[in-house]
């Protein structure tokens, strides 16, 4: 009859032996497991990213330049460039330039509101910003309080006389101890940019 200790030891070695066995095993299919999990997430991500790059490159080809900006199926594309964007509206503005011309060209912004000018519904102050009428001085007029609103077309109020605009509403609200001034200037958002 065989010892009992060697059975034993040679038993002991057999389970070790397949414990390690079993979990390199299973350490190899879990890996195997996980790059196949990061292939099926990587393929579907890679094909949505490299679809967005083709689309893109695609409409900027096809893409015609217009006064505007370019125009891809009569959309109107985002400029890739603020820049771009004020050159050209720098350079709208120099041939319609002179006295009677609402907005002027500004080095910073691209253009404003030009001190004392009237273009049919709009009227500027002596200061260059959105009036009653030509000649107006905020300056000299010394209330308690200033509001400034500034923006957009929506500060500026396009399309709508002065006495209509809500700047000056709220002006009218709030009483004589408070002045309301609107430096809004049409274009200063919207699709052509931001500030």
């Amino acid at each position: 009859m065989l010892p009992l200790a060697p059975i034993l030891l040679v038993g002991l070695v057999g389970i070790v032996a397949l414990t390690v066995y079993r979990s390199s095993q299973d350490r190899a299919e879990r890996i195997a497991g996980q790059r196949q999990l990061a292939l099926k997430v990587a393929v579907p991500v890679a094909t949505v990213v490299l679809s967005f790059i083709f689309g893109e490159a695609l409409v900027r080809l096809l893409a015609s330049p217009t006064p505007a900006g370019p125009t891809f199926l009569n959309t109107l594309l985002l400029p890739r460039s603020w820049n771009d964007v004020r050159a050209r509206y720098r350079d709208l503005l120099k041939q319609m330039s002179g006295d009677s011309y609402y907005l002027v060209t500004d080095e910073l912004l691209g253009w404003t509101v030009g001190p004392n000018r009237h273009n049919g519904l709009y009227f500027s102050s002596r200061e260059g910003i959105r009036s009653a009428a030509l000649n107006v001085r905020y300056a000299v007029r010394q209330p308690q309080y200033r509001i400034a609103t500034v923006g957009d077309s929506f500060t500026f109020v396009d399309e709508v006389s002065f006495e209509a605009s809500w700047p000056n509403r709220l002006e009218q609200q709030l009483g004589s101890k408070i002045q309301v001034l609107n430096f809004g200037v049409t274009g200063y958002s919207g699709r052509r940019g931001r500030h």
